[in-house]
């Protein structure tokens, strides 16, 4: 597992992407997620990336296990990698979407630490408190929401 140096590893990141089905590519990870991504930690094996988990700009997490290498904690690991380095970098609160459909990605994403948020139509909203003083600010407006305080 390592961080891919975007700068230099583009190439290696539209492979994976490539690789994928249409389905995935559509509606789990479109390009437009990966090409401005941040951070992206990979899983390799033999040298070709099957699993990927990173942040772009806006702080919204993707993670995308090639499905062969499904199941077998590859997407946990990545996710907490990822969250080390998110974690160092000051990033307080991570956001994730899935589709009501994908069972495995909400189980991985409630597994690492989401809650679910809001569920709109068929698309599910996750959010992640990383930082202490984010884990403090979730403690608060939930107590807020509780005694009939606005947040």
């Amino acid at each position: 597992m390592r961080v891919l140096d975007l700068s230099k590893e583009l190439d290696k990141l539209k492979a994976f992407y490539d690789s994928l089905d249409e389905e995935k590519k559509t509606f789990t990870l479109p390009w437009t997620l990966l090409e401005k991504a941040i951070i992206v930690v990979v899983e390799e094996d033999k040298g070709r990336i099957i699993g990927i988990s990173g942040i772009r700009d806006n702080y919204f997490a993707f993670t995308c296990i090639e499905k062969q290498f499904q199941g077998k904690g590859i997407g946990t690991k990545l996710i907490k990698e990822r969250n080390k380095i998110v974690k160092k970098n000051r990033i307080g609160i991570l956001y994730a979407t899935t589709h009501k459909n994908n069972i495995i990605a909400q189980r991985l994403l409630e597994k690492s630490g989401y809650n679910l948020v809001k569920i709109e139509e068929d698309i599910y909203h996750y959010k992640l408190y990383i930082t202490m003083k984010a884990k403090l600010l979730k403690f608060l407006s939930k107590w807020a929401n509780k005694i009939g305080l606005k947040t």
